[in-house]
């Protein structure tokens, strides 16, 4: 963990535009994570649920301690979240806690990764009305291939909170499509055994994911510049506002 935390710190110098977040693990105290992030200038921090007891259906607690929350709030640090649990983004103890924490901290910029995590559209309809009332609340849309997911979250969150992400290369560059259905969601690499009759290839997920969004600025009417704001100018306001509030830099 820390050499790769090492290794990717140096990468960004080569370009002070670019930002990155520290991976944390639980095992880790305050103390090294605060002091990790000044040595290295991360923009915030990147907790993983895979390093949770119960990686299906822990609390964001069991992999991001609250005492790394409270580092974030006194630093002005941004947290990259993917949330666990079946629901995602609909169940009651995720929503719970993003709304103590947000409260309680609120110099922590949260960024919901994946939509919230609504890769199936079921989470998002029991959501959004919550996730709109919410402080210091960002997302990116990376690798969300469900479209009726993409269209709820630009009706009915401010825009202005929703920047593009790709989720490039491990999930964005597969060659397939992420497909839902009941309350389930899978990676589908397609298949040629039944599409003997169509063009059977599989494009890139991120593709599959640019179509999703393309379709939801047609039917919403997007306009040129909140087009242009969602690919790149609201991921500049939102460093900006980050990088502007840590005066230990």
């Amino acid at each position: 963990t820390e050499g790769h935390n090492d290794w990717m710190a140096e990468e960004m110098k080569q370009d002070p535009e670019s930002a990155i977040n520290m991976m944390v693990t639980p095992d880790m105290t305050p103390e090294y994570v605060a002091a990790q992030v000044k040595r290295h200038g991360f923009l915030g921090l990147k907790p993983y649920r895979t390093f949770a007891p119960d990686p299906t259906h822990c609390r964001i607690r069991d992999f991001l301690p609250e005492s790394f929350i409270e580092v974030a709030h006194d630093l002005g640090l941004a947290i990259t979240m993917h949330m666990s649990k079946p629901e995602g983004p609909a169940d009651a103890d995720n929503q719970r806690d993003l709304a103590d924490y947000t409260k309680r901290y609120p110099r922590a910029q949260w960024i919901l990764a994946h939509c919230a995590r609504a890769f199936n559209c079921f989470m998002m309809e029991r959501a959004i009305n919550f996730l709109t009332d919410l402080p210091n609340i960002w997302y990116d849309t990376s690798a969300v291939n469900d479209l009726y997911s993409q269209y709820l979250l630009m009706k009915h969150e401010d825009r202005s909170r929703v920047m593009f992400g790709s989720d490039n290369v491990v999930a964005g560059c597969a060659r397939g499509k992420y497909v839902t259905y009941g309350r389930a969601w899978t990676y589908y690499e397609g298949t040629t055994e039944t599409t003997v009759h169509c063009d059977s290839r599989a494009t890139l997920v991120i593709y599959e994911q640019l179509r999703q969004e393309k379709q939801v600025s047609d039917m919403l009417g997007l306009t040129s510049q909140e087009i242009e704001d969602h690919f790149s100018g609201n991921a500049r306001r939102f460093l900006r506002q980050v990088r502007g509030q840590q005066d230990w830099r």
